[in-house]
């Protein structure tokens, strides 16, 4: 059955890569491939210029959004970190920055969970990745939860079990003791003040715990990404504390709001 799909898919995608290579001039180096197939569909003429295909890992196209605030405040690409990714996960997938890496941007990545330090050396040798957990109090060291999806390890033990109790699952959870750094110390260690251009927060239930603990007489991103806490109230709470700050919201997907600073 498997091998049935695959070779169906296959077929397709060939007879999609032969419509466009028919395209001649009117196809770009990189199409969207979405359009084609609506365009076949409601038997419609083809375009004459292709909308290219832009491509999103994170999960509701964070990446773009902040790729476009960049570039609208031309922003260009440079050798040192620019950006600091505070609960990085998997390289590739659901990354706010692995498009911004392929542009050129570096990056620390920051993350508890030791079984993606091999792939992200492997994925992104010019970044910067600290295999640690992000601090919210003096505690140096702590316990990683570890759930069989690990895209939801945390510090915060109810957080995972919450996760798994909201889709009637059963968690079994690894417990790791890892090492833990303040926000403060990571600005420190490897930006100057104002700090990175891009933060961005996804620390599983503690993202607003952490953003207040920033030290922000010295450092100020320029941007700023959280997870949004599905409890409305933190949520809330975070656009309040951050607009006190100096930054208005610009974007807000299903799961993350995007923050530019004004003052």
């Amino acid at each position: 059955m498997k091998e049935r799909a695959f070779n169906l898919f296959a077929t397709a995608l060939q007879q999609l890569t032969g419509s466009v290579q028919a395209l001649g001039d009117r196809h770009v180096e990189r199409p969207n491939i979405d359009i084609i197939v609506d365009v076949k569909r409601y038997d419609l003429q083809m375009p004459d210029i292709l909308c290219e295909r832009c491509n999103s890992y994170s999960q509701h196209g964070e990446d773009i959004i902040i790729d476009s605030l960049l570039r609208a405040a031309m922003v260009e690409p440079s050798d040192r970190p620019m950006i600091l990714e505070l609960g990085s996960n998997h390289p590739v997938n659901m990354s706010n920055t692995w498009m911004l890496y392929q542009r050129g941007f570096r990056s620390v990545l920051v993350d508890a969970n030791p079984r993606y330090e091999h792939d992200t050396l492997k994925s992104r040798p010019e970044d910067i990745f600290l295999c640690a957990g992000v601090a919210t109090s003096d505690a140096r060291t702590a316990t990683l939860y570890v759930p069989q999806h690990a895209e939801v390890a945390s510090l915060s033990r109810s957080f995972v079990l919450s996760w798994y109790e909201r889709r009637s699952l059963c968690a079994e959870v690894e417990e790791l003791e890892v090492k833990l750094y303040s926000v403060n110390d990571i600005f420190s260690m490897y930006f100057t003040p104002p700090g990175p251009v891009v933060l961005t927060i996804d620390i599983e239930g503690l993202d607003f715990e952490i953003l207040q603990s920033i030290d922000w007489a010295n450092w100020k991103p320029p941007i700023i990404c959280i997870e949004r806490d599905r409890r409305e109230r933190s949520s809330a709470a975070a656009r309040s504390y951050l607009k006190e700050r100096g930054y208005v919201i610009t974007a807000a997907t299903a799961v993350n709001d995007i923050f530019l600073l004004t003052s």
